[in-house]
């Protein structure tokens, strides 16, 4: 599926100064420990690009989904799920780190939180490594923080940032990140959708391709065919906090969870 049947466009990543890509980010110093196996958790990846500018969304195409458009996303890496693993590309001859791109130097190991994790998922299926973000709650007093917001697998912003179990990371693409291959294998360069992109019905094609999607697994795995409503329902919320005229993101228009 190539990127001009989607209606959307392949954006570059970001330059420099002088023309060339940015220095490579570093990993952040380690967060909050988790004392608890954690779920899955998401990335909402925004890029303000183009002539006119206008925003757009990292998403992937899975390879266990016959290749369906999606948001990158995945399940938290513990202790064991290392072993297994190490385990099974040993077999494979695969190795499988990241410390073996250069420049980015941080092996996959278990998530000690939920920022680790979706940004080895976003590493991992759209090859694009966040740049430095402090993440202590010593940078986040001092607002020295990388801008973010994290939201449940509802699309709620979270009242203590992270979610305990599962939600999404919504970040915006900085001159510090670095773009390269996905490295789990299968997965191809990410495609970029833009917010304001439409056919000729008037029909948002982002959210045609994330709701009508056949997201049927391999035959082999008993899996009917899913849709992406959840992604498509997540990117309603984050599109109501972008500002299309500035580029801006409205950090504070996120809403908490309406008391029942």
């Amino acid at each position: 599926m190539g990127v001009g049947e989607l209606g959307g466009a392949a954006a570059p990543p970001p330059m420099d100064h002088h023309g060339g890509r940015h220095a490579r980010g570093g990993p952040p110093r380690q967060g909050q420990q988790s004392s608890h196996r954690l779920g899955w958790y998401g990335v909402v990846l925004l890029q303000w690009w183009g002539v006119p500018a206008r925003w757009w969304v990292c998403c992937v195409m899975d390879p266990k989904r016959k290749f369906g458009l999606e948001l990158p996303k995945g399940g938290v890496m513990t202790e064991d799920d290392v072993v297994k693993r190490k385990w099974a590309l040993q077999e494979q001859k695969v190795s499988f780190r990241v410390s073996d791109i250069p420049g980015v130097g941080e092996a996959r190991v278990a998530d000690p939180d939920p920022w680790h994790c979706s940004r080895h998922e976003l590493f991992e299926e759209a090859g694009i490594w966040l740049g430095p973000a402090d993440q202590t709650q010593e940078a986040i007093n001092a607002l020295r923080v990388r801008p973010h917001v994290w939201l449940d697998d509802e699309g709620w912003r979270q009242k203590h940032d992270l979610p305990q179990r599962k939600g999404w990371l919504v970040i915006v693409l900085d001159a510090e990140d670095r773009q390269e291959v996905p490295l789990q294998k299968g997965y191809e360069m990410p495609v970029w959708l833009s917010f304001r992109g439409t056919y000729a019905n008037g029909y948002n094609y982002l959210d045609h391709y994330l709701r009508n999607q056949d997201h049927k697994r391999p035959i082999w795995t008993p899996e009917y065919p899913q849709s992406r409503d959840d992604h498509a329902n997540m990117l309603l919320k984050v599109n109501a906090a972008l500002d299309h005229d500035s580029g801006a993101v409205n950090w504070v228009d996120f809403e908490f969870r309406r008391q029942r």
